[in-house]
């Protein structure tokens, strides 16, 4: 039981950051997808990984992680296990403020 602070994609990774400080890291990698469906909109294929109940109020959703492949990964990392991330991947280029000086300094 925990609440959804703020949710943020760095490459194929979707990283939901948790009120514990906790971060449930996705990477995608070729064919994964998060979807966010009523359970009676799920899907009978054998592509579900993980399956996560979404509540609030009255609402009620269902996060799926699929991957078809299983090339995708979850994961519950640290502050400093999405550090890593961004140095891994750089700057994201749909930032607003990235320009030229910007992305030579965080290539």
């Amino acid at each position: 039981n925990r609440r959804i602070d703020n949710v943020e994609r760095i490459a194929k990774n979707i990283l939901v950051h948790l009120d514990n400080q906790k971060i449930i890291h996705f990477h995608l990698a070729m064919t994964g997808q998060i979807l966010l469906k009523d359970i009676k909109e799920i899907p009978a294929t054998g592509w579900l990984r993980v399956l996560l109940k979404i509540e609030k109020d009255a609402f009620d959703k269902y996060l799926m992680f699929n991957d078809m492949r299983m090339f995708g990964k979850i994961a519950v990392i640290g502050q400093k296990d999405r550090d890593v991330l961004i140095q891994k991947y750089g700057p994201e280029p749909i930032q607003e403020n990235l320009n030229f000086l910007t992305f030579l300094q965080n290539k």
